[in-house]
């Protein structure tokens, strides 16, 4: 196998949202705890102690253009000719906002749905203005590579289809993602059933063909597939604690519901270290994380049926054993 290189780093720099969705809880941390923020001397010393970056995807749960320098932190990263990645609820592009982009920045927009009611009922904000600034960004930085992060649920996805013309217009890839859930409440308010999540997705896929509209896979049901993010990727948190990826890092609720089963996360499994005070040979190339992507390569999920019985027969106190049962395969998160 060919050694793994350390080109891209996810990063936290802000904890904290501006919106209230019902499906999220950025807006229920930003009640409770406050807007949290990394500091631009704290990015700047992580970015110093990865010499082979090319690129950082800005993670968090919340909104970045709430950081207070984000306008730095994006001048910091063209500097450095740094690629940029991240998401947003477009709420705050502005023209100063969107002049500090980096002209070819992957640009996630948070827009479940194109009707105007339910988005509504789900941000609590209007999609004319949302896509007023989608409209600005796209004239202001023309050569962005937009993706638009449609979360699949009982609201919205009766509308998914509609993403399709509105994506040509602004030369858009549409990437659906099915709504994470904590418990069977969760499942009950927000996850569509088996047989509309197939024949929609499988609708949503042939008419994306048929229009020459580029999307990201979205499944109809869990598949196999090889994580790559260990192996050229890590995540940092805002106190510098480091993961394998941007998905066990976010889980605060450390626990998943999936088809009446529910996992308790083994999160502290996949801490590897922290960015502040381990090497990045450690943190990188070191025993736990070589463990991560060894356990990676040795999954083997076949159908939703094999799915679903190595959820319940796997045992988590093995380490590592979630890697081959994460709910990533089932395209539940970004």
């Amino acid at each position: 196998m060919t050694t793994p290189v350390l080109t891209h780093l996810n990063q936290e720099i802000i904890v904290g949202c501006n919106l209230d969705c019902p499906m999220c809880i950025g807006g229920k941390y930003r009640r409770e705890r406050g807007l949290q923020t990394l500091s631009l001397e704290r990015l700047e010393e992580i970015l110093d102690r990865i010499p082979t970056l090319k690129g950082v995807n800005i993670i968090g749960i919340g909104e970045p253009l709430l950081h207070p320098q984000w306008i730095e932190i994006m001048e910091m990263l063209t500097e450095r000719n740094l690629g940029l990645t991240f998401t947003t609820n477009t709420t705050l592009l502005n023209e100063e906002n969107i002049e500090a982009l980096h002209p070819t920045a992957y640009i996630a927009l948070s827009i479940d749905t194109l009707n105007p009611e339910v988005y509504k009922e789900i941000r609590g904000a209007e999609l004319k203005d949302a896509l007023e600034r989608v409209d600005l960004l796209r004239r202001m930085k023309p050569h962005a590579n937009i993706f638009i992060n449609a979360v699949v649920m009982k609201q919205t996805i009766d509308d998914l289809h509609l993403f399709i013309p509105y994506a040509k217009k602004i030369r858009a890839t549409i990437h659906p993602i099915h709504v994470m859930t904590y418990n069977r409440e969760g499942v009950e308010r927000f996850v569509p059933t088996k047989e509309q999540i197939k024949a929609r997705i499988s609708d949503f896929k042939r008419q994306a063909y048929k229009h020459n509209v580029k999307y990201i896979r979205v499944e109809d049901g869990p598949r196999q597939w090889e994580c790559q993010s260990p192996f050229f990727s890590l995540t940092v948190k805002m106190d510098g604690t480091v993961y394998s990826c941007c998905y066990v890092s976010s889980l605060d609720y450390e626990v998943e519901y999936f088809n009446n089963h529910k996992i308790q996360l083994p999160k502290e499994q996949y801490v590897l270290g922290n960015i502040f005070t381990d090497s990045i040979e450690h943190l990188f190339n070191g025993e736990r994380i070589n463990h991560i992507r060894e356990t990676i390569q040795s999954s083997s999920i076949k159908s939703r049926d094999n799915y679903d019985e190595l959820r319940k027969k796997a045992d988590l106190t093995n380490p590592h054993e979630y890697c081959k049962i994460c709910l990533n395969r089932w395209g539940m998160v970004c």
